[in-house]
């Protein structure tokens, strides 16, 4: 674990590195009173409650005083939970680093990326899953993302399960003791007691594990694929959309061979086109399958037009939105699914009837019709949506599997309940019900192991 050391005080730039009208400087640990009042001979004392002061900093002997506040915060209500304090001031980055270097010179040491969070989930003022989510605002790209993420650090996910593991140690506590004193004279959990309390549990697993599987499956961006025949727009049309050059355009049909990518963020929906080659009729004896599933694998002695296909068609299948580019001049012959029409090309056209249901005209020269694609597709995501994620996709990743080996555990605990011979072997399932809170632990964090919050933590910024 890279924060071999907790007991020391540490010290870092919180606010962005960058020329600022303010900037902020983080201390926190045992000593911050003592750093602070022998760095820059101030009178503090460990503060009842949380203070301000204006203090002004001499950082050098002769030097005019530096206009700043100090905000200290006393044990336990702190962000760390730790005696910490703020220095605010004019945020220039070599003043700011000139402080740093002159705490760290009376006694404080650099934090590392992601210390402070650390301390904050050591001393129980948050969770792994909040933890997770402080990573998720710094790194939130939109207002959906950071949306989620603020959700997840107010706890809402994480109660859930803390709710489930209090209420399993009960039902371990009564079993345990059911071993520990069977010859007392002792209240116990009957059958169907324990049967029930298990169901109520494995409902709320299950819950929380379909919503872990649905935020995992919700991807950054929303990938909004183009198809069509060869010369039918589709890069220029990309283009467009992405506002810069992202793909080469040519008069030549079959240009394109890989696919190109350009990610946007419309109206707050952060979304992923992707341009494909157009389709063309190739050798179907030239397409391999791979052990990995089936995925189709260019194979070295295959044409480039039937790799092309290949590449496109895998996009296609793994995209959120198909749209179908059409020359205004052609009409749509195709079986495949597609969610959305656009006749390209439309300058070309001397007029333009009215637009059939599913269709749009556009053009990529004159800009006409641009944004209402646009507004189509974002139309298209958000009707798709199936409401704000509460989860992130990070979080998602770590957890789901954690949380379906709970859901498993209990369902066997849950199975020796209703074992029909009538005996019901507790000792099994008070084995269960701790593998069950072990693995929703390791969730929250209350089970973790270092290489776990090395995964997590290693991600933060300094100051964070």
């Amino acid at each position: 674990m890279k924060f071999s050391q907790t007991d020391d005080t540490i010290v870092a730039i919180s606010s962005p590195l960058t020329g600022a009208a303010l900037g902020i400087v983080r201390l926190s640990g045992a000593q911050t009173i003592d750093i602070l009042s022998n760095c820059f001979g101030l009178s503090l004392e460990k503060p009842a409650w949380a203070t301000r002061l204006e203090a002004p900093l001499m950082l050098d002997a002769g030097a005019s005083p530096l206009p700043a506040s100090v905000y200290l915060w006393q044990e336990g209500h702190s962000y760390t939970g730790e005696l910490s304090a703020e220095i605010h001031t004019i945020g220039s980055l070599p003043l700011l680093n000139r402080i740093v270097d002159r705490l760290i010179e009376s006694g404080a040491r650099a934090a590392q990326g992601g210390e402070f969070t650390f301390r904050a989930f050591l001393s129980g003022s948050i969770d792994l899953t909040q933890a997770e989510a402080v990573l998720g605002l710094i790194e939130a790209s939109d207002e959906a993302s950071f949306k989620t993420a603020a959700r997840q650090l107010a706890g809402g996910f994480s109660s859930k399960l803390k709710s489930v593991r209090n209420e399993l140690l009960d039902v371990l506590v009564y079993l345990e003791a059911g071993f520990d004193y069977a010859e007392e004279d002792l209240s116990y959990l009957t059958t169907e007691q324990l049967q029930s309390a298990i169901s109520s549990a494995l409902d709320k697993v299950q819950d929380v594990r379909r919503r872990l599987q649905k935020d995992v499956s919700a991807v950054v961006s929303n990938r909004v694929v183009l198809i069509g025949e060869p010369n039918a727009g589709k890069s220029s049309l990309l283009n467009a959309l992405a506002e810069r050059q992202a793909a080469i355009v040519s008069h030549t049909p079959g240009s394109t061979r890989d696919y190109v990518t350009a990610r946007v963020v419309w109206d707050g929906v952060p979304l992923e086109i992707i341009d494909t080659a157009g389709r063309e009729d190739v050798d179907s004896g030239e397409r391999t399958l791979s052990a990995d599933f089936g995925r189709v694998i260019p194979a070295p002695h295959k044409s480039i037009a039937a790799q092309a296909q290949e590449l496109a068609n895998e996009q296609k299948d793994s995209a959120d939105i198909v749209v179908l580019c059409v020359p205004v001049d052609q009409q749509p012959q195709t079986d495949d699914d597609v969610d959305l029409i656009v006749r390209t090309k439309s300058d070309k056209a001397s007029a333009v009837s009215n637009t059939p249901d599913g269709e749009l005209f556009c053009s990529a020269i004159t800009g006409d019709g641009i944004d209402q694609l646009r507004q189509a597709i974002v139309q298209l995501v958000a009707g798709r949506s199936s409401g704000q994620t509460e989860i992130l996709a990070s979080t998602s990743q770590r957890c789901r599997e954690l949380a379906q080996r709970a859901e498993e555990f209990l369902t066997a605990a849950l199975d020796l309940c209703r074992d029909e011979s009538g005996f019901v072997p507790e000792e099994l399932i008070a084995e269960n019900l701790r593998l069950t809170l072990n693995a929703l632990g390791e969730i929250v964090g209350e089970v973790c192991t270092d290489d776990i919050l090395e995964g997590i933590f290693g991600r933060f910024c300094v100051g964070k």
